[in-house]
C-alpha cells in the first residue's frame, strides 16, 4: 500500500540533502532482482526523475526470508505500518504456511486470535484461492461458520479499522492531546462520552478517587 504523503516527504528529503536516500533492499532470484523494501523510495526517485544511481542493498537469502527482513525493518522504522498493512503482512505469512501462529503474531503485532482466523480462512478457501486475494477481501467472504464467529474478535478488528482511519486523517499528533479527540467524539454524538465511561468503568473509578476535582458531578457507573 503506497502512502502518497510519505513519498512526497521522501522527495523533500532528497532535495534537502541533495543526495540519495538509504539503500533499497533487493533479493536476487535466478537472473532477476526483486524489490522487497524501499517501494516509497523508488516512487520518490521516479516522481522527481532521478537520473543518478540508486543505492541498493543485496539480501543474501530466500525471497521468503527477504520478506521477513523487510517486515522487520518496516515495523522498526519511524513510519509504522498501519493496522491494515500489518494485517496484510500477517495474511501473507499465514498463506506461506511456514511460521507458527505465535511467531506471526509477534512479527506483525496482529493478535494470535486474528492469525488463527486467517488460518481457518486459508483452509476453507483453499491455498490457491487464498493466494489470489487480500485479507480484506477474504474477510468479506462468508467463509466463517457460526461456531467460528467470535464477536469479541470482530469488534476488536472493527475498532482497529476505525483507529487506523482516525490516524490516517489526523496523524500521530492526536495522541499528544487526547482531549481534542474526546471533544471531537462528543461533537459526533453527545452520548459517546457516557458510553466510553461505561465501557471503561474499571479505569474511571480509580481516576475519580485520584483526581476528585476533575469529576465534580457524581457518576452513576
Amino acid at each position: 500500500m503506497v502512502r502518497e504523503e510519505h513519498a512526497r516527504e521522501l522527495i523533500r528529503t532528497v532535495r534537502a540533502v541533495g543526495g540519495a536516500l538509504a539503500p533499497v533492499l533487493v533479493v536476487p532470484i535466478g537472473e532477476k532482482f526483486y524489490l522487497v523494501d524501499g517501494h516509497h523510495r523508488i516512487i520518490a526517485y521516479r516522481s522527481m526523475e532521478w537520473i543518478r544511481s540508486v543505492p541498493v542493498e543485496y539480501f543474501e537469502g530466500s525471497l521468503y526470508e527477504a520478506k521477513l527482513e523487510a517486515l522487520n525493518r518496516n515495523v522498526k522504522s519511524q513510519l509504522p505500518l498501519s493496522t491494515s498493512e500489518k494485517s496484510e503482512a500477517a495474511w501473507e505469512l499465514v498463506r506461506d504456511n511456514k511460521l507458527a501462529v505465535r511467531v506471526i503474531s509477534k512479527q506483525t503485532s496482529i493478535s494470535e486470535r486474528t492469525v488463527k482466523s486467517m488460518r481457518k480462512a486459508v483452509k476453507t478457501l483453499g491455498a490457491e484461492a487464498a493466494s489470489e486475494i487480500t485479507w480484506a477481501e477474504a474477510r468479506r467472504r462468508d467463509w466463517k461458520s457460526d461456531e467460528d464467529y467470535d464477536p469479541d474478535a470482530a469488534k476488536r478488528e472493527k475498532a482497529e479499522r476505525v483507529a487506523a482511519a482516525i490516524l490516517r486523517n489526523t496523524g500521530v499528533s492526536i495522541r499528544r492531546d487526547p482531549r481534542i479527540l474526546a471533544d471531537a467524539l462528543e461533537i459526533i454524538d453527545s452520548n459517546i462520552p457516557n458510553w466510553m465511561i461505561l465501557n471503561w468503568s474499571d479505569r474511571v473509578k480509580p481516576l475519580m478517587d485520584k483526581y476528585p476535582d476533575d469529576f465534580p458531578e457524581p457518576l452513576d457507573i
